[in-house]
């Protein structure tokens, strides 16, 4: 696993989810109460065999920093214009606020 070292396969898990294009977007709620949309939308789900996007993930007491690694290349976590990387540091925060009492 490119990136990790030697980690305990315990402690590393990897999930895929299909790609979905949107169509016409969906704007937002109309209705926070009933949880209705303002629009209708329209989107297409594509089969996991021909699109796809596979996340892996793993964690170590030994690590020193988060990485994130996008299509094989490593990204710098200390670029605040970076999307990608300030996307992945929100949610580790927020699975760290979760989890800090499993690790």
């Amino acid at each position: 696993m490119s990136g990790f070292g030697e980690v305990d396969p315990r402690l590393v898990e990897t999930t895929s989810c299909p790609t979905n294009i949107a169509c016409i977007k969906y704007w937002g709620k109309a209705s926070k109460k009933m949880n209705t949309p303002i629009n209708s939308s329209v989107s297409v789900t594509l089969d996991q065999d021909d699109l796809r996007a596979v996340t892996t993930v793993a964690t170590s007491k030994a690590f020193t920093q988060d990485r994130l690694f996008l299509n094989g290349s490593e990204l710098s976590m200390d670029d605040s214009k970076n999307e990608h990387a300030n996307r992945f540091k929100t949610c580790v925060a927020a699975l760290r606020a979760k989890a800090c009492d499993r690790i």
